[in-house]
């Protein structure tokens, strides 16, 4: 189908250039553009019946002969104009058919290319909003509407009993807005795609994808996961290279309902805001579950557990060093060396502070599961006060 607008602008342009009479006519014969307008409306035998004997090409130089073709006013070309193995439409250039025939066809091509660069735009706009459709559904219109994210996605060829993996791609830095557009493009090309992938653009920091997988094993889960975030990257770098810009991932268990994935996502997202100055940049959710569930609790619930342990902490260390030597640990899993680095300080400084949290609080954090966590809930009590 032809775009009105395009056709009429596409004539308008072509009378500044040449001073012959053209008119386009739809896919039902209809004159929808001339250089004529008072043509505009009138239905054109002899493009009809092209269309319907998909006639390629129709020359007319003699009117006598063509008196029964209704619209045909003036000797010249009417060629067929396709869209791959569609008819669209018809183009007809009036005058002297041997000498306008070269200028026709090169017309003809020109506007085919047109409309073809027309028709994939639009093509990616319906996909871009039946994607961005498919993305409210599922993560955030109220309440919940399992038949309605099950209707989008099977409109979009998506099978709802297919296992997939939630990863949280965040781009932080310098980048063009589009570039997760781009991604979107590329990805669907690549060879680590699956028919099956979801990839969905929250916005332009954040793109969540749904990667199938065929089963879950934990063995080879998280070497897996690395693997193919290390080909994002890499497809990531052949549209815009890495400089100034930092990609990360965060990523949880696979899920197979729709509707479980949204509190995958909200999952995913709060790992994202918390976790986003270490060196690794592949971050596996469960390695920071405590972490998410003391967010959880209700802020006028923590005082009682923690607030006395707060004052001893704050009588005695400074609070800030606190804080920043504990999110180091926990960013770095405990992992004193890694956390030493990060902090920009010598390794036994560390040890240091850590003994004397230990002492101060009479915990072994490093030997004793129950210590850990609760050290872990006393971080993210006294951070929250901080950021009141």
């Amino acid at each position: 189908m032809i775009d009105v607008e395009i056709a009429q602008n596409f004539i308008q342009k072509m009378q500044r250039q040449i001073d012959v009479p053209i008119n386009i006519m739809n896919e039902k014969g209809i004159i929808i553009a001339s250089s004529t307008p008072e043509r505009v409306g009138d239905f054109h035998q002899l493009a009809y019946d092209m269309i319907v004997s998909r006639q390629s090409i129709s020359i007319t130089e003699n009117l006598e002969e063509n008196k029964t073709m209704y619209g045909v006013l003036k000797p010249g070309i009417n060629m067929l104009l396709q869209d791959g193995t569609e008819i669209s439409g018809v183009l007809g250039l009036s005058g002297s058919p041997a000498e306008n025939l070269k200028l026709a066809k090169l017309i003809k091509f020109s506007l085919e290319t047109l409309l073809e660069t027309d028709s994939k735009q639009r093509s990616a706009l319906r996909e871009q909003q039946a994607n961005n459709k498919l993305c409210n559904a599922l993560l955030f219109e109220q309440p919940i509407n399992p038949s309605r994210i099950g209707r989008l996605a099977k409109e979009q060829g998506f099978s709802s009993s297919v296992l997939r993996i939630p990863i949280l791609v965040k781009l932080r830095g310098e980048y063009n807005n589009d570039l997760l557009d781009h991604v979107i493009t590329s990805y669907a090309k690549s060879e680590i795609r699956h028919g099956q992938d979801m990839l969905l653009k929250v916005d332009a920091t954040n793109l969540l994808v749904l990667k199938a997988v065929k089963q879950f094993d934990p063995a080879y889960f998280n070497e897996d996961i690395k693997e193919f975030c290390a080909a994002l990257d890499n497809l990531i770098i052949s549209l815009c290279g890495l400089k100034g810009l930092m990609v990360y991932y965060y990523y949880s268990a696979p899920c197979q309902e729709f509707k479980d994935f949204r509190n995958s996502y909200q999952c995913l997202h709060w790992l994202s805001r918390h976790i986003q100055d270490a060196h690794e940049r592949v971050h596996p959710f469960r390695q920071h579950l405590i972490s998410y569930l003391f967010s959880l609790a209700p802020a006028e619930q923590l005082p009682p557990v923690f607030e006395k342990y707060a004052e001893v902490i704050r009588e005695h260390m400074d609070g800030e060093v606190f804080l920043t030597t504990l999110k180091a640990l926990i960013v770095c899993n405990m992992n004193l060396a890694a956390a030493a680095e990060q902090l920009y300080i010598h390794k036994n400084t560390l040890n240091a502070r850590i003994k004397k949290i230990k002492t101060l609080l009479d915990i072994d954090p490093f030997f004793n599961v129950k210590d850990a966590i609760f050290l872990i809930g006393l971080y993210h009590y006294m951070e929250g006060l901080k950021n009141q």
